[in-house]
């Protein structure tokens, strides 16, 4: 007759077969990379919102473009909110060919790069996400 075993979740890991231990610790090294991800992806979602308030307040505010810009623009543009704006900034400098565009394709020019750039910080924003859901 065999001695009782304990159903602790050691007691049992330790009797477990191979095969069933490499599934647990598979899972458990899965589970904390998830926790990592999702702790990650709070912390820049909440960045980025808090960046996005406040160049919201700032491009309220502004009533020309310098004012806008200030000191602190090239420190900001790594935020979402402030590289959408320093792409539209930077497309607005930018002189066309040929010196013969209308203010609508300049517009249309400025918000195709703003676009750009938003997408781009969007799939930054994304990054991991195919991760969590292939775990889910």
């Amino acid at each position: 007759m065999n001695a009782p075993t304990s159903l602790s979740v050691v007691a049992l890991f330790e009797n477990a077969d191979i095969v069933v231990k490499a599934v647990l610790l598979l899972l458990l090294f899965g589970s904390v990379w998830s926790w990592a991800v999702v702790v990650d992806k709070w912390v820049r979602l909440r960045g980025a919102r808090l960046s996005a308030r406040v160049w919201v307040d700032r491009a309220a505010g502004a009533r020309v473009a310098e004012e806008l810009i200030g000191e602190r623009f090239g420190a900001d543009s790594n935020q979402p909110a402030g590289a959408v704006i320093a792409a539209g900034i930077e497309e607005c400098m930018a002189i066309a060919e040929g010196n013969a565009e209308t203010l609508g394709e300049r517009r249309e020019r400025i918000e195709r790069a703003m676009r750009l750039a938003l997408s781009t910080q969007l799939r930054l924003l994304e990054y991991r996400l195919p991760f969590l859901a292939t775990l889910g």
